[in-house]
């Protein structure tokens, strides 16, 4: 599948990506607006997966959906959200939304479903203030395999780079350092943390292995322990992850 141009345009082959409910009159989805801050999203979507300062005054945030299936980037020019998108993944695979957004089409339609477009390698559709939609068409598979939201002229402008501070994520250390999950269910909570996990690699190419989890309560508020290895050099460590509005779904 060929991303579509936005991601080549920011991130080369990146895949990471996401996307689910786009409204018109303020182009937004999963609770994440363009022109929102930085601070903002994370208030509303937790601490990212994973994040990085793409130079040039652009950084960007990854995460799995909140539905799950799918892969979530939110990019930045500045402090303000730029785009948002979305990518079918195979990470922890789920069913595809089956309702179609604002623009009439979801993630993972059948490409025979979109008419004219059905042959495009990729196409656009206004997504109004002046934001566009981009689609990339998953050719092998044959349906919607990413949706990418673009911010428009009417959108809130970037802000000064010179002014730009850190945002404090957490990472996970300890219950005070909690990275916060959230998620639509407890599933998808769980594989949020592991992709986290992912995303963080120890002893240059190895990965986090599982040896146990634990479920702890402290001040109201609900935590997993996951006790880990690093496949490469034996690392053992904690991560630990708020998900006290993602337990109980």
């Amino acid at each position: 599948m060929s991303p579509p141009g936005l991601f080549l345009r920011y991130y080369g082959s990146m895949i990471f990506a996401t996307a689910l409910l786009f409204a018109v009159d303020t182009p937004s989805f999963a609770g994440v607006s363009l022109g929102d801050t930085r601070a903002a999203v994370i208030a509303e979507r937790g601490d990212p997966a994973g994040s990085k300062d793409d130079g040039n005054g652009k950084s960007h945030f990854e995460y799995l959906a909140p539905t799950g299936g799918a892969v979530e980037l939110v990019l930045f020019e500045g402090d303000n959200v730029s785009a948002i998108a979305v990518v079918l993944s195979g990470f922890r695979p789920s069913a595809p939304p089956s309702a179609p957004h604002a623009s009439g089409i979801y993630l993972g339609e059948p490409a025979a479903q979109l008419g004219a477009n059905a042959t495009s390698a990729k196409f656009t559709q206004p997504a109004g203030n002046g934001a566009v939609y981009e689609f990339g068409i998953d050719q092998t598979r044959g349906i919607v395999g990413s949706i990418a939201l673009e911010r428009g002229s009417a959108s809130p402008a970037p802000s000064s780079i010179a002014s730009l501070a850190p945002i404090p994520v957490h990472g996970g250390t300890s219950l005070d350092d909690a990275i916060v999950v959230r998620a639509d269910s407890d599933s998808i909570g769980d594989a949020s943390e592991y992709f986290y996990l992912a995303l963080h690699p120890c002893g240059g190419t190895g990965q986090w292995k599982m040896d146990t989890q634990a479920l702890l309560n402290h001040n109201g508020k609900s935590y997993d322990r996951l006790d880990v290895e690093c496949t490469t050099d034996g690392e053992k460590r904690s991560f630990y992850f708020d998900i006290t509005s993602t337990f109980g779904k």
